[in-house]
């Protein structure tokens, strides 16, 4: 899920663009979508407060992220606010040595579907939407 600034994929959910044509369902999708990203932007601040370190990880591989992020739940889930303590901002020192670790890693999201496939896939989920309302 994204802002309408990114382009429309299978991966990443954007909204209709507005042109002043948009029909009722289209915007109700908007709507719930973008309601969708602030939790979703709420719940990853809510997690690199919590770990601090997530706000210097690197890594270019989507599977590493994911893996990382997933971490971060998963002790999110074990732990209450009140029985894990906050991190402290890494020394300069890791810093420098994670920035380095990682530049060998390349972004390697594969492109499968067509831009009319995912569009398909957009207006239908618009449709079960409105269904719902």
């Amino acid at each position: 899920m994204a802002d309408s600034a990114y382009p429309l994929r299978k991966e990443v959910m954007v909204p209709y663009k507005d042109n002043g044509n948009l029909t009722r369902n289209q915007k109700e999708f908007n709507r719930k979508l973008s309601f969708c990203r602030i939790v979703v932007e709420h719940a990853f601040g809510e997690l690199k407060q919590r770990f601090r370190q997530l706000y210097f990880l690197k890594l270019r591989k989507v599977e590493r992220i994911v893996k990382v992020i997933h971490s971060c739940c998963v002790l999110h889930n074990l732990t209450s606010s009140h029985e894990l303590v906050m991190f402290e901002d890494p020394p300069k020192e890791d810093l420098m040595s994670s920035t380095t670790e990682n530049q060998g890693d390349s972004f390697d999201i594969e492109v499968v579907y067509n831009d009319r496939y995912v569009k398909l896939l957009r207006d239908d989920l618009c449709a079960n939407i409105s269904n719902q309302t």
